[in-house]
C-alpha cells in the first residue's frame, strides 16, 4: 500500500511540476500559452484520479496506470517545450527597440493591451502575439510581434481597442 501511495504521489508531483512550468512560461509570456496551462491542469487531475482508482485493483491495472502515466507525462513534456513561445514579452520589446535606427529616441507606452489574437494560429496552441506600444521620435507606434519566430510588423494605432465583438482588421500570420 505504501508503494502505491508513493507512486501516486510521485506521478502527481511530476504532473504538478509540468503545470508549474507552464504557469511560469505563461507569466513571462503574458498568458499567451493559456491552452497549455489548461491541458496541464486537466492531465494532472485525470492522471491522479486514474492512479488512485486503478491502484486499488490488481497488478495488471497498476502496470497499465504506470505506463499510461509515464506516456502522458512524456507527451505533456514534449508539447510544453515544443509549443511554448520562443520569445517573452520583454525580449520582444528589446528586439523591436534594437531594430530601431540609432538616432531614434523611444519610450515605452504602458498599455493594458499586451497581446492580441492573430488572424491565424501561430502554432497549434498559440494564437496570440504581443503588442508593443512605443513613442518613437514623439510619434506613437504599435507593433505586432510573433512570439514563435520573432518577426514583427507595425500596426495601426486603433488596434488598442478590445476585440470582443468588433470586427477590426487583425495582424496577419507571418
Amino acid at each position: 500500500m505504501v508503494k502505491k501511495n508513493l507512486f501516486t504521489g510521485f506521478t502527481t508531483t511530476l504532473f504538478l511540476i509540468i503545470l508549474i512550468i507552464n504557469c511560469v512560461i505563461g507569466y513571462y509570456s503574458n498568458a499567451i500559452n493559456s491552452q497549455l496551462i489548461i491541458i496541464s491542469f486537466f492531465a494532472t487531475c485525470v492522471i491522479t484520479y486514474v492512479n488512485v482508482i486503478l491502484f486499488k485493483k490488481t497488478l495488471r491495472y497498476q502496470m497499465s496506470a504506470l505506463l499510461t502515466s509515464l506516456l502522458a507525462l512524456i507527451i505533456l513534456v514534449m508539447i510544453t517545450f515544443s509549443q511554448s513561445p520562443r520569445y517573452t514579452y520583454i525580449e520582444a520589446k528589446d528586439i523591436v527597440v534594437n531594430d530601431l535606427t540609432d538616432d531614434s529616441t523611444f519610450k515605452y507606452i504602458d498599455s493594458s493591451t499586451k497581446t492580441i489574437r492573430s488572424a491565424q494560429n501561430l502554432n497549434f496552441f498559440i494564437n496570440k502575439g504581443y503588442v508593443i506600444h512605443l513613442l518613437v521620435n514623439e510619434e506613437s507606434k504599435s507593433f505586432f510581434f510573433n512570439p514563435i519566430n520573432g518577426n514583427y510588423i507595425e500596426i495601426l494605432e486603433n488596434v488598442n481597442i478590445t476585440f470582443s465583438n468588433q470586427s477590426v482588421e487583425k495582424p496577419p500570420f507571418f
